[in-house]
Formats: structure tokens, C-alpha cells, sequence
């Protein structure tokens, strides 16, 4: 499928028209996380532009680097009136206080617009899960997407533990995530894709974002 045809697909996509009906659901929800500065929300304003068809604008604000994120709000960014990019905050370990946080959101226990806080106590999390109003967030269907930059490449010793927090993202969502490898145009983007091969991921797309100086749409990137 071409970018245009992809475009128009986006466009009118409707949770109607599958094989069973919306089942409840009015909207979805593509639920985006992974490490600080690996191109979150560079992603997000660069799916709206072309989704909007418009003049580039910095929806998202991006990190300016990798020790100073933007980003410290669940936020949602909608592409249709069904469809939704929700940014996050870039973790910096993917340790258990942080990706606690992430399975608290592909849970969709946590508000849209809510602050995103690393929690070291256990049992705060859990009285936030267990006291958690869904009624008005049951109608979001979430897509797990993780967000990985192609210039950071993956040591053997982190191979496992992100296998890890991929399985169980699909054990919370349903889904296995898909993967979105940014800077695709680095020499270790075939490196890269092939170890998340090896983690059991199907859906593999390297983008090139657009940004504020570059995002002349004959240029190749998303």
C-alpha cells in the first residue's frame, strides 16, 4: 500500500467495519512508548502532517536530547475521529518503576492528560489500578506501539529484557506491539530490525521523521 492509499485508508477508517462489529469500542488508541529521546513525539507531528495534510506543526514538543525529555503528560493526538496517538514519557532504564507506569497505560488504567510519574512504590500503583474509573475509557481500544531509534543500537544483554516487556505488553493489549524504528537511514537499522525479529515482532516499520527544519514531503521520511 502506497503512502496515499495508506493515507486515505487512515482517513476513513472505521471500528464498524470489522467482521464483528465495533464490539464496544468508539475509538482507537495507538499507545506509543519506549526510551527517552527515540523519536516519540518527532513520530506523532510527523503522522499529523501528513494525516492533516497541512503545514508542519510541533504538536508534540520534542526532547532535545536524551537526558531532557518534553514530554511528562499522557497526551492524545488524534489523526481522525477514531484513531489517536497517545505520546508518553520516554523512559530511561525500562526498569520495573518505569515500565510499571507503561503496563499501567497499555492497561489503560491511567487518564489521558494525567501526569506520567515513575512510582518506586509498589503498592501506589496497585491502589491506582484497583481504584481506576474505566467506565469512561472502556470504549478505547489500545494498540501497544514501541518507539526505538536506529542510531542506539541493542546489546545482547538488553535483548531479553525487552523481549520481556514486548510479551507483556501483548499479555495486557492482546497485541504484540509494533515496532517503529526511527533514524531508519543509520547503518545499524538492518542490525536493529533483525533483533527485534528474533524478539517474535511481525510489524516492523523504520520511518525517517520529519522535523521543523526538514519536512519537504519529496524527501522520503514517513
Amino acid at each position: 500500500m502506497d503512502s496515499r492509499s495508506m493515507k486515505g485508508y487512515i482517513r476513513n477508517f472505521t471500528l464498524n467495519n470489522g467482521p464483528h462489529g465495533n464490539q464496544g469500542y468508539s475509538r482507537v488508541l495507538l499507545q506509543l512508548f519506549g526510551y527517552t529521546g527515540h523519536g516519540k513525539s518527532s513520530f506523532i507531528n510527523s503522522c499529523k502532517y501528513v494525516v492533516d495534510d497541512g503545514p508542519y506543526k510541533a504538536h508534540a514538543k520534542v526532547a532535545g536530547s536524551a537526558e531532557k525529555p518534553e514530554t511528562m503528560i499522557r497526551n492524545a493526538y488524534e489523526l481522525t475521529e477514531t484513531i489517536a496517538l497517545v505520546d508518553n514519557r520516554g523512559c530511561a532504564k525500562m526498569n520495573k518503576d518505569e515500565t510499571g507506569e507503561i503496563y499501567a497505560q497499555l492497561g489503560n488504567f491511567l487518564p489521558l492528560g494525567s501526569e506520567v510519574r515513575w512510582r518506586p512504590d509498589y503498592k501506589d500503583m496497585v491502589n491506582i489500578v484497583l481504584t481506576a474509573d474505566l467506565v469512561d475509557r472502556s470504549a478505547d481500544f489500545i494498540v501497544p506501539v514501541f518507539v526505538y531509534s536506529a542510531n542506539t543500537q541493542i546489546a545482547s544483554a538488553e535483548e531479553s529484557e525487552l523481549k520481556e516487556i514486548l510479551t507483556k505488553a501483548k499479555k495486557i493489549t492482546g497485541l504484540f506491539p509494533t515496532v517503529v524504528i526511527t533514524r531508519k537511514l543509520s547503518e545499524h537499522l538492518p542490525d536493529i530490525q533483525e533483533t527485534f525479529r528474533r524478539m517474535g515482532v511481525d510489524n516492523i516499520f523504520p520511518v525517517e521523521n520529519y522535523t521543523v527544519e526538514d519536512h519537504g514531503k519529496n524527501s522520503g521520511e514517513t
